[in-house]
C-alpha cells in the first residue's frame, strides 16, 4: 500500500565501478582518521617526555622528525642526532630543535612510541595501496570513455 501511494522513494543504485570507488575512497578515509590518532597519541607520548618538536619542525613525522625521533628512540647522543640532521635547512636550527628536547624517554615511553610509529607506517602502506587501486579505477574509466568515444565518432574520407 505505501508503495502505490509513492511514499517509498526511489533508490539509486551505481554501477559497479562507481560502488567498488566509493568502497575505496570511504575505506581510505578511515585509515587516514586512524593515522591521524595515531600521530596524535605519538605526539602526546613525546610531550610527556618533554619533547616539543611541533614548535620547532612543521611536520615532526616528516624526514628530520623522523630521524630526531628515531635517534632519540635508539639512545643516540643528541650531539650526534643534530649532527646528522638530513634537512640543511634544518640544520642551521639546531639549537631551537635542542631547546625542544628537555627530558630523556623512558623505556616503556619508548616502546609505546616505536609501537604507534610502527602502525603509523602499516597504516601508510595500506593507504598507498588504495591510492594505487583509485588509480587503476579512475585510468580504466579513461580508457574506457575514450575507447566508447571513438567508437561513436564518424569517419568520414573525402572523395
Amino acid at each position: 500500500e505505501v508503495c502505490l501511494k509513492n511514499l517509498i522513494s526511489p533508490s539509486r543504485i551505481l554501477p559497479k565501478e562507481s560502488r567498488d570507488l566509493r568502497s575505496l575512497t570511504r575505506a581510505r578515509e578511515r585509515l587516514v582518521k586512524i593515522r591521524t590518532a595515531l600521530k596524535n597519541q605519538v605526539h602526546q607520548e613525546l610531550e610527556a617526555a618533554s619533547i616539543k618538536l611541533t614548535s620547532v619542525l612543521s611536520d615532526a613525522f616528516g624526514k628530520t622528525g623522523r630521524h630526531i625521533v628515531d635517534g632519540l628512540l635508539n639512545g643516540w647522543n643528541l650531539d650526534k642526532i643534530l649532527d646528522s640532521i638530513p634537512s640543511s635547512r634544518l640544520k642551521a636550527k639546531k639549537d631551537e630543535i635542542r631547546a625542544t628536547i628537555q627530558a630523556n624517554i623512558s623505556q616503556e615511553q619508548a616502546f609505546l612510541i616505536r609501537s604507534l610509529l610502527s602502525s603509523i607506517d602499516a597504516v601508510a602502506g595500506q593507504i598507498a595501496e588504495i591510492d594505487v587501486k583509485v588509480s587503476e579505477l579512475f585510468s580504466r574509466k579513461d580508457d574506457l570513455r575514450i575507447a566508447m568515444h571513438a567508437s561513436s565518432v564518424k569517419t568520414t574520407i573525402p572523395p
